[in-house]
C-alpha cells in the first residue's frame, strides 16, 4: 500500500526523505522510553550543592548542602503510547506519571539560630502530561502547542523533611504550601490555554541550541529539513537537506529530483529512508578529496581518479 506525499515547497535542495511510522514510535515507547524511566532509580545519583553558601543578608549568614539525590521509584501507565500520530498534527501524552526522589540536606546559619541535617523526600502520583502540536519548517524549525493539559491527584506533589531538627516539620508545612501554590496556579495557566504561545517559544528556543553542523574530522555534515514534515496517522515524513561538505570544498550542487512514494508497510517495519543520488555523490567526492578513497580494479588500466569519478557519475 503507497501513500503519496503532498507537494510542498522545499526551502532547501532535498537530498533525504526520511518516514517514521506509528510502529516506530510505539517501539520507542515500549522499549526504550518506558524501560528508562523505571530504572531512574538504579541510574541516577546527584550531588546537587556540595558547598552551598548565601550571605546576602547582613545580619545572617547560610552554609547548606544538598546531596546523595536519588529516584526511589518511579513509575506511568505503559498503556499510553507516548506519541500518537494525526493528520497534520501529533499528540505527546504522559499518562499517570509517578515518581519519588531523595536527598541528604544539611544547613546552619551564623549566628546559629537556625540548623538541621537530615533527609528530605519530594514525591509526585498520577501526574498527567498532555499536548498537541504540530511543526513547521520555512528556514527555521518551529514547533506549534496547542490542547495542553496538566493533572495532578489531589495533594501532589507531597514534600517531607525529615531531619534531627523540629524546625523540620516547620519546613515541611511551608513547602507543602509552596507546592500547592505553584501547583494549582501552573495547572490552571495550562489548562485554560493562557501559556501555549509562551511555552512553545522556550521549546523553540532549546530546540534552536542545537546545531546544524556536525563536525566530523576535516569534513562537516550539515543537516536541516527541506521543507514542513508531513503527518498522517499512519507515519510522520521528514523531507531533509543533508550534505557533505568541508572548507576547502564547499558544496555548491544543487539537487532537482523527486523521492519515491511513502510505503506504509503491511509488516512491523518502523522506519523508511530515501536517500538521492546527490547526497551520495557529495560523499563520495568529498571522501576522494580526503584521499580516503584508495579504488582500483585488477586487470584496468583506469587511474583513481578516474574509478571515483565514474563512481560519482554512476
Amino acid at each position: 500500500m503507497l501513500a503519496i506525499v503532498q507537494a510542498q515547497t522545499l526551502v532547501k535542495p532535498l537530498t533525504m526523505g526520511m518516514t517514521l511510522f506509528q510502529t516506530f514510535f510505539d517501539n520507542f515507547t515500549t522499549n526504550f522510553f518506558n524501560p528508562l524511566l523505571m530504572t531512574l532509580p538504579e541510574r541516577l545519583s546527584i550531588d546537587l550543592v556540595p558547598n552551598g553558601h548565601f550571605d546576602k543578608l547582613e545580619f545572617l549568614t547560610f552554609d547548606f548542602n544538598l546531596t546523595n539525590l536519588n529516584f526511589i521509584s518511579s513509575s506511568l501507565n505503559p498503556a499510553a503510547p507516548l506519541i500518537q500520530l494525526g493528520t497534520n498534527e501529533a499528540r505527546l501524552q504522559i499518562n499517570e506519571l509517578s515518581l519519588e526522589l531523595e536527598f541528604d540536606y544539611r544547613y546552619i546559619t551564623d549566628p546559629p539560630i537556625f540548623a538541621d541535617i537530615g533527609t528530605a523526600y519530594l514525591g509526585v502520583e498520577g501526574m498527567t502530561v498532555d499536548f498537541m502540536f504540530n511543526s513547521t519548517y520555512n528556514g527555521n524549525f518551529s514547533i506549534n502547542l496547542w490542547d495542553m493539559r496538566l493533572d495532578f491527584l489531589p495533594g501532589q506533589p507531597h514534600p517531607l523533611f525529615d531531619g534531627i531538627s523540629d524546625f523540620s516539620v516547620l519546613v515541611t508545612n511551608v513547602m507543602t504550601t509552596v507546592f500547592a501554590v505553584v501547583r494549582n496556579r501552573l495547572s490552571t495557566l495550562i489548562n485554560s490555554q493562557l501559556i501555549n504561545g509562551k511555552f512553545a517559544k522556550i521549546v523553540n528556543g532549546i530546540l534552536h541550541l542545537f546545531p546544524q553542523t556536525i563536525p566530523l574530522g576535516a569534513i562537516d555534515l550539515v543537516g536541516f529539513l527541506a521543507g514542513n514534515p508531513v503527518s498522517t496517522p499512519h507515519y510522520l515524513y521528514l523531507p531533509m537537506s543533508t550534505i557533505v561538505t568541508s572548507e576547502d570544498h564547499p558544496y555548491t550542487g544543487t539537487c532537482n529530483v523527486q523521492l519515491p512514494e511513502v510505503m506504509i508497510p503491511l509488516a512491523d517495519y518502523q522506519m523508511q529512508l530515501d536517500v538521492t543520488d546527490c547526497f551520495v555523490n557529495d560523499l563520495f567526492e568529498q571522501l576522494y578529496y580526503l584521499g580516503a578513497l584508495q579504488v582500483t580494479l585488477e586487470g584496468s588500466n583506469l587511474t583513481t581518479t578516474d574509478t571515483v569519478s565514474k563512481l560519482i557519475s554512476s
